[in-house]
């Protein structure tokens, strides 16, 4: 379909399509362990159902609630059987849990922080600093606590995927963007985090991903006009992803043929196979990374 915003690439999608389906061979799994962060619901639980369809030996799924994180357990079992699940309460932010968490799970193939804050709009003037300063502390400092417990314990060619927004690419003025300075900034912050961690960890594939427009709990707290209604139609006329778009790029995205992403930020709506056509100039460029408009450095050779 025509992209509703710029695009990197021609083709768009907001559902899920062939390339990227957890049922084709190149995506296979198979023995490996998959930790994702924010498991309970949404995005997260749909990428776990997608890791353990594409033959996950296990799948280990961290969240702040037990009632959401066993039933996302249940449904992943009754998909797929042969696959093991573990649930553990975790808040991100917090060193110890996170920690123990991560010798709990032990080596790992594939680490998805997804976990994430979001909040109603308002401006920095009116906002309840404890709250806005939430946004940090799970959205950046979660994503460095999670490096830190984790990287120890991973296994060779592991991947690692930060789950950030398209809003980072908007003007602050942007209709939906307005009123969201702590999300979006922080959102900004994780960005050069992860590409930070990239630069630190060659022998790891790290990249960041955009998962799209999709109707979860953090997107009805964006926008409170859909909680007024209680319809799936946003205040402004852009067109809700397929939550299985999301999940299925981000396997994609731990798949050997997405290895020139590394360092890179993406969207999940992008076309997988026009971005590969695209792979040398991604390569060899600061093109999908973070920077100032107008004047995007290039280190001279």
């Amino acid at each position: 379909m025509k992209a509703p915003f710029p695009s990197f690439t021609s083709e768009w999608h907001n559902d899920t399509y062939d390339a990227i389906s957890p049922t084709s061979p190149s995506l296979s799994v198979k023995g490996r362990s998959i930790v994702i962060t924010g498991g309970g619901a949404g995005i997260g639980r749909e990428t776990a159902k997608a890791y353990a369809e594409a033959g996950a030996a296990q799948v280990a799924i961290l969240g702040r609630t037990q009632k959401t994180l066993s039933e996302s357990k249940s449904i992943i079992e009754a998909q797929s059987p042969a696959t093991k699940v573990t649930t553990h309460i975790v808040d991100v932010a917090d060193e110890e849990t996170v920690g123990k968490t991560a010798t709990e799970i032990g080596g790992w193939d594939v680490l998805i922080l997804n976990a994430g804050v979001g909040s109603a709009p308002t401006t920095i003037e009116k906002s309840n600093l404890g709250h806005w300063w939430r946004a940090y502390e799970t959205n950046v400092k979660g994503i460095v606590v999670c490096a830190q417990a984790f990287l120890p314990s991973r296994k060779p060619s592991a991947s690692i995927i930060g789950i950030n927004a398209g809003m980072v690419n908007v003007p602050v003025n942007f209709g939906a963007a307005v009123g969201h300075s702590a999300y979006t900034s922080s959102k900004m912050a994780q960005l050069k985090v992860v590409e930070y961690l990239a630069a630190e960890v060659p022998d790891a594939f790290i990249a960041s991903v955009h998962p799209g427009i999709v109707e979860t709990d953090l997107m009805r707290a964006w926008d409170p006009e859909a909680i007024r209604s209680g319809t799936r139609e946003r205040s402004h006329t852009v067109p809700i992803d397929d939550v299985k778009l999301p999940a299925h790029f981000i396997l994609w995205m731990t798949s050997p043929e997405a290895q020139f992403l590394h360092g890179k930020f993406v969207w999940c709506n992008w076309d997988v196979e026009q971005l590969k056509a695209r792979a040398k100039e991604i390569q060899e460029s600061q093109v999908l990374t973070s920077n100032v408009i107008g004047w995007p450095f290039e280190p001279q050779a």
